[in-house]
């Protein structure tokens, strides 16, 4: 059985404990074949948190790549899934 773990509002947490749970969990789940990890953030705000935690002229990029295998922004999944547009939805 596929077992995904779901973890939203990351951007919102303080930096350093935003980071250690990227790392714990990458150490915890990484390799497992029926574990997946989906992560709901901002991006910009976590490219923010980890030039607070690593400076100004880290590559947030190759970091989060240790972590983060592929993205999908809300426009895609609103293309793709138009009933998740707000003016779709009836009250």
């Amino acid at each position: 059985q596929m077992v995904v773990i779901v973890v939203d509002e990351l951007d919102r947490c303080l930096p350093d404990y935003a980071i250690k749970v990227l790392e714990r969990l990458h150490h915890l789940f990484y390799g497992l074949e029926n574990v997946s990890v989906l992560l709901a953030v901002d991006k910009f705000q976590l490219d923010t948190t980890v030039k607070q935690i690593f400076g100004e002229n880290t590559n947030v990029t190759t970091y989060l790549k240790k972590f983060i295998n592929f993205e999908l922004t809300l426009d895609v999944l609103l293309h793709y899934f138009p009933i998740l547009r707000s003016e779709s939805r009836s009250v």
